[in-house]
């Protein structure tokens, strides 16, 4: 069965754009067809201290994975790229890939939890996605991206960057 997949891109420390066109060629070849990339945010840091700004990126993928196994791609291809996880909680990093939506599922599983349990809350990730699927509805809420974000009291703001990430994405 075939699953339409939403990923988050992210990250704030390195050759940011670099590391996201690795994760999405990577993607593609481990996980699935990458459909559509959002444009590229710059983004203040969202529950840390750093000085340095995050990027974040939206995609959607299309995926036959079953959900456990496409989130230990992911945590593998993070690794793979530099990702390393510490038990300190958010903190800069070159990489990170947050799945968001899995089509409706809702899923809470160690390890993973679908919709992204903190999506509604966060600017950063609401803006890219907005860009990709603005009518896509949240399975728990019933609301669209678009009614998200309009309802979203995050006050960091998601600043479009003029360049796009070479990454893959097919036509």
């Amino acid at each position: 069965m075939m699953h339409h997949v939403y990923i988050l891109l992210g990250g704030n420390t390195g050759n940011v754009r670099e590391a996201f066109a690795k994760a999405s060629d990577m993607l593609h070849m481990h996980v699935g067809e990458v459909l559509h990339a959002s444009p590229l945010y710059q983004t203040e840091p969202w529950g840390m201290e750093s000085e340095t700004m995050f990027i974040n990126q939206a995609l959607c993928l299309s995926s036959k994975l079953h959900p456990m196994k496409l989130i230990r791609e992911v945590m593998t291809i993070e690794k793979t790229l530099g990702r390393v996880r510490t038990k300190g909680g958010v903190e800069s990093r070159n990489i990170d890939i947050d799945i968001l939506f899995i089509d409706e599922m809702i899923i809470s599983e160690p390890g993973l939890e679908v919709p992204h349990p903190r999506l509604h809350l966060r600017r950063f990730a609401l803006q890219p996605l907005i860009d990709i699927a603005p009518g896509l509805i949240h399975p728990i809420f019933k609301l669209s991206i678009k009614e998200l974000i309009r309802r979203c009291d995050d006050p960091l703001h998601a600043t479009q960057l003029p360049e796009q990430v070479v990454g893959h994405v097919d036509s």
